[in-house]
């Protein structure tokens, strides 16, 4: 946990995170003068009867209150700076982490946990720094200086500490190694529940339309009592510190006026010392309560910060290549590729796939035969188990990702908009777009009609997620704006699925206007989308089936001709 606090600690934030602590030093200093001056007062003022004497005292306690008030206020501020961009920046390079992983890395850790990691366990941490620089800074200095104070005050009074502060320590180191898995438990909880509450959001209208909204309830009721009942199994570990500190400390208090007084009686001690030392005692006993609160601060926050290192270590397999190449051209090759989401689980088997420059190749099959992972792995989103993905000859593994993302279009199944205005979301695909190359990306894109009819038409505002525009509206615009990219193979992954075949059949003919000479991929359910390809890949239990053109698919593959059959009927047939 320190040493990410030191890593993410740059520049004014740094120089503030060392000041806090001497501001800190001056407030402590201050403190520790007030025993002794209220000693004097007693011990001489008061003893002599002279009350100038007291007022002048009194006077300098007043004052070192007053320095005292400045160095705590200022340390809060030098902390309070330096906890927020240290914060800051944990969390800037936490998201750009993210960015570098491959889908599947980003699918193990899910994606509830890592919003959880980035906002939640780097505010645990966020609060540790402000602890650290202002109490446990204060803790360590009140606590050390009060001891020496009192040794100093009468050795032999101060011997009890000798007694009790071992029995502390011992204390505190085991509560703190019980504390820290249980809250490890607690932030994984907390994970579920963040799962949860995204699930049923993003499902809302699901839940809605098949009445689920008590059992949706119940699963939640489930895991935030899971919850709860992980958390106060946290506290419960770390719950006897702080009496155990207050009680040792006030027999402490107790051994010291029972002592003490007896020195009195004997005239070895003056009672203005004595009151100081039990000053000095109760300032010890603070010290202590608040290290104990940072105990159980500290037992949390390290949870955290092992979650967010965890990210931060993880090794990308998309790491740029150590000796990158550049493709000869844009021909496609997939040379014996299997590849799996998880360890020991097949998708795709020993696939095979040729795809020449500037063809128009389509991908056909029935549901979950890794239609959509193939051309995944194309656009590299996943790296194969066995086997691997050429580009140009080249490896795409070799290609450095900067120069393969502009090659290669995609546009998923899932359509994703961002909040914004139409024209900042097309412009993901080209920040330099003006806005003649906007509207043509939208017309080929058959999104002109729509667009226009918004009030602002590009500058029309784009709600979270595109909600405010339906599914094939939303494909529209995902396809704009993978045309303004101007790659050389454009995938289009199931991207008319939500589009009727009227508009379907008017956007494949400005497809093929526009995209002429580039690689052209389609995967789709619908036969008629691709029946025109140069190429169609048949799709069956991971494996290529078949692949040909529509005439030679309908005579060879018995696998097409049912789906033909199937969607188009018996006159398709004849149409052969």
């Amino acid at each position: 946990m320190f040493e990410l606090m030191r890593t993410h600690l740059k520049g004014t934030a740094r120089t503030c995170a060392i000041l806090a602590p001497l501001c800190m030093l001056l407030e402590v200093f201050m403190d520790l003068q007030q025993p002794t001056l209220m000693s004097d007062i007693i011990d001489i003022g008061v003893a002599s009867g002279d009350l100038g004497y007291v007022l002048r005292t009194g006077g300098r306690m007043v004052l070192f209150a007053l320095i005292g008030l400045v160095g705590g206020g200022c340390c809060s501020v030098f902390a309070t700076y330096a906890a927020t961009h240290m914060a800051g920046s944990i969390r800037e390079r936490l998201f750009s982490k993210i960015f570098t992983l491959a889908a599947t890395e980003v699918d193990n850790l899910e994606t509830s946990s890592l919003v959880t990691r980035t906002t939640n366990d780097v505010a645990q941490i966020q609060e540790m720094m402000v602890m650290l620089l202002r109490a446990m800074s204060r803790s360590p200095m009140l606590f050390a200086g009060g001891i020496i104070m009192s040794f100093l005050l009468s050795f032999r009074l101060a011997l009890v500490l000798c007694v009790a502060l071992p029995l502390l320590t011992l204390g505190a180191i085991w509560i703190i190694r019980r504390a820290v898995p249980l809250y490890t438990v607690v932030q994984n909880r907390m994970d579920r529940v963040n799962s949860i509450v995204r699930e049923n959001l993003l499902g809302m209208k699901v839940v809605k339309a098949f009445a689920l909204e008590n059992r949706q309830i119940a699963q939640f009721e489930r895991a935030n009592v899971d919850l709860a009942d992980n958390g106060i199994k946290a506290q419960k570990a770390t719950f006897l510190l702080m009496p155990i500190v207050t009680l040792v400390m006030n027999l402490c208090v107790v051994a010291a006026l029972w002592f003490g007084g007896l020195m009195q009686i004997r005239g070895v001690l003056p009672l203005g010392k004595i009151m100081a030392f039990v000053n000095y005692l109760v300032q010890i006993t603070h010290a202590l309560v608040m290290l104990a609160n940072s105990v159980v601060n500290i037992s949390r926050s390290q949870a955290s910060a092992l979650r967010i290192r965890e990210v931060m270590h993880i090794h990308s397999s998309l790491a740029p290549p150590e000796h990158p190449r550049l493709p000869r051209n844009d021909d496609i090759e997939l040379r014996h590729v299997s590849f799996g989401y998880t360890s020991g689980e097949r998708v795709l088997w020993d696939i095979d796939l040729y795809i020449p420059r500037g063809q128009k190749v389509g991908i056909v099959g029935a549901t979950g035969c890794g239609k959509s992972t193939l051309v995944a792995l194309l656009a590299r989103l996943y790296d194969p188990n066995e086997g691997s993905v050429c580009l140009g000859g080249i490896d795409v593994r070799e290609i450095p990702m900067d120069v393969l993302r502009k090659r290669i279009g995609l546009v998923p199944q899932n359509s994703v908009l961002f909040s914004g205005t139409v024209a900042e979301n097309l412009r993901y695909g080209n920040e330099s777009a003006d806005e003649v190359a906007l509207w043509a990306a939208v017309a080929t894109a058959r999104a002109d009609g729509f667009v226009r009819a918004l009030p602002g038409e590009l500058n029309g505002e784009v709600a979270q997620r595109g909600k405010n525009f339906s599914g094939g509206q939303k494909q529209r615009l995902c396809i704009a704006r993978s045309l303004l990219q101007i790659p050389n193979i454009l995938i289009l992954d199931d991207a008319t699925s939500a589009v009727d075949s009227i508009t379907e059949a008017r956007l494949q003919a400005a497809l093929r206007e526009r995209t002429g000479g580039i690689t052209l991929i389609l995967v789709a359910q619908r036969i008629s989308s691709i029946m025109d390809c140069d190429c169609i890949v048949v799709m069956d239990k991971g494996r290529i089936a078949a692949q040909g053109s529509h005439a030679c698919l309908m005579e060879s593959s018995e696998i097409y001709r049912s789906i033909v059959l199937s969607q188009l009927g018996e006159e398709a047939l004849l149409r052969v």
